[in-house]
């Protein structure tokens, strides 16, 4: 008898694999785009909404999804759209009204089940037709997950009227300022922790960012009384960074140089070379907020007289001393 109960699911497991391939019908779970309802739109434009929101939401549920080419011939026969979904044998069917104002296209997306019943419902705004790839992602996810069409957003899908541009292949004017703590390290040396600001340009890609900077940097302790040497000056850098992913929140990695004129107890003008690592934060925003750790390692030094500090430096018998600081600073930034 158990035999015969295998035989009989192998048997019919074998016929229902063949019925889906010989494409008589399809996959129960399947989703049907039926053709949009276009107000002021040609057919062959309310035909390429209907085809992306399809090829979309597949690409959200990873499953069969029929566009408008597979349901228009079905709901000229049928009528309505519940019995287009009845004939296919579909589980959902989406149906789309899309009004063209000039540029601009309202879509109004709707989620059924097979019976007909209301699921979700969500709204686009479209810039132009150009616009309508990343806002059917859009739409896709809002019916999907069934969450707010502001809840969707990715780098890759931010829309012209968000971002006043379709994509984000190019280079992208970021400036703003940045602050670090530098803790600079060298034999035989001992100077108070220094601050720094600076005025930030970056000019970001999709995957990368130049970095311009210029700014002060102070000594943190301009108490004299005290035995550690007071470090500031003029700081400039030049560097570029890479993204380590593709994400709202992106870690990165860089270097560059950093030219700068000191003054203080050590003086002169001075070049490091360095590296750093960083996480980005709202790349997907007009705002971003960043933070990040840097080592820099000068290359030329830094000299000082020590006659004027006898007191302070134990250093008899030299005039001056040149040394090669190694900083490791901490900083955050922002930008618009």
């Amino acid at each position: 008898m158990r035999t015969a109960v295998i035989v009989l699911a192998i048997f019919a497991s074998l016929i229902s694999s063949a019925f889906a391939q010989d494409g008589s019908a399809p996959a129960p779970s399947a989703v049907g785009v039926m053709p949009v309802r276009g107000t002021n739109l040609t057919e062959g434009e309310k035909a390429a909404i209907g085809a992306l929101v399809a090829s979309s939401y597949s690409a959200q549920t990873h499953g069969r999804v029929f566009g408008p080419d597979d349901t228009g011939p079905v709901l000229a026969q049928a009528a309505t759209e519940k019995d287009t979904a009845t004939q296919l044998n579909l589980s959902e069917y989406i149906v789309i009204n899309a009004v063209k104002l000039d540029q601009r296209i309202a879509i109004d997306a709707t989620l059924y089940n097979k019976h007909g019943s209301h699921l979700y419902q969500t709204h686009a705004t479209a810039m132009s037709l150009d616009d309508m790839q990343a806002v059917s992602e859009r739409i896709a996810i809002s019916l999907h997950r069934r969450t707010e069409i502001e809840h969707t957003q990715t780098l890759d899908n931010v829309t012209e009227k968000e971002a006043k541009r379709p994509t984000r292949t190019f280079a992208e004017k970021v400036a703003g300022f940045r602050t670090a703590v530098v803790l600079p390290f060298a034999p035989d040396l001992d100077p108070a922790p220094m601050l720094l600001g600076q005025f930030d340009m970056r000019l970001e890609g999709q995957s990368y960012f130049v970095e311009f900077a210029a700014g002060l940097m102070l000594p943190s302790d301009f108490d004299d009384s005290e035995s550690r040497a007071s470090i500031g000056g003029l700081v400039g850098q030049l560097g570029a960074s890479y993204y380590l992913s593709h994400t709202s929140v992106s870690p990165y990695v860089g270097g560059g140089l950093s030219p700068r004129l000191i003054f203080g107890d050590y003086n002169g003008a001075g070049l490091t070379v360095g590296g750093q690592l960083g996480l980005m934060f709202m790349r997907q925003s007009s705002t971003r907020i960043y933070i990040e750790i840097r080592l820099d390692q000068n290359v030329l030094p830094l000299s000082t007289d020590y006659s004027d500090y006898d007191d302070q430096y134990p250093y008899e018998g030299q005039d001056s001393d040149d040394v090669f600081p190694t900083e490791l600073s901490f900083a955050a930034g922002i930008g618009w």
